[in-house]
């Protein structure tokens, strides 16, 4: 998705940072919409990001995400979040993307709750990873047909 995009526009600039971020934060659409730039610490390892308020956080206790350098500089959740503060913001539902691909690569459904925001044993998250786990779990894989 992000190849479409015209990364010499603000534009672009910015969407490519929602679309990354928001991947690399399994983040729901409301999560990246009340993200500020304040919100987004750089260190030597990452950024960190405090998520401050989600759908399954009503007491707003937030949480702390830790996002490494990516292998590659258009995907990397930190070298895309390099936004003016001035830019507007809009959000993007990424979450199904981050629960599937991170299951793909052999992430643990607690891990990856955990790192998205959802509730450890998530009935949403495990539909998520169905479809991969459906193929890559299959039950039928070992039986010899």
């Amino acid at each position: 998705m992000t190849d479409a995009l015209d990364r010499t526009s603000l534009a672009g600039i910015r969407d490519t940072a929602l679309l990354v971020l928001g991947f690399a934060l399994g983040a729901r659409r409301s999560e990246l919409a009340a993200l500020d730039i304040a919100d987004l610490s750089f260190t030597v390892e990452g950024v960190q990001v405090e998520v401050r308020t989600s759908k399954t956080d009503r007491d707003s206790h937030g949480r702390t995400a830790a996002l490494p350098y990516g292998a590659h500089s258009v995907t990397c959740p930190v070298r895309t979040a390099g936004l003016d503060p001035k830019a507007a913001w809009s959000g993007h539902s990424l979450r199904r993307g981050f629960a599937t691909e991170t299951y793909r690569t052999g992430a643990d459904p607690l891990r990856i709750a955990r790192a998205g925001g959802w509730k450890d044993g998530s009935a949403t998250l495990l539909g998520y990873i169905d479809d991969v786990d459906r193929w890559q779990a299959n039950p039928l894989a070992g039986v010899g047909l």
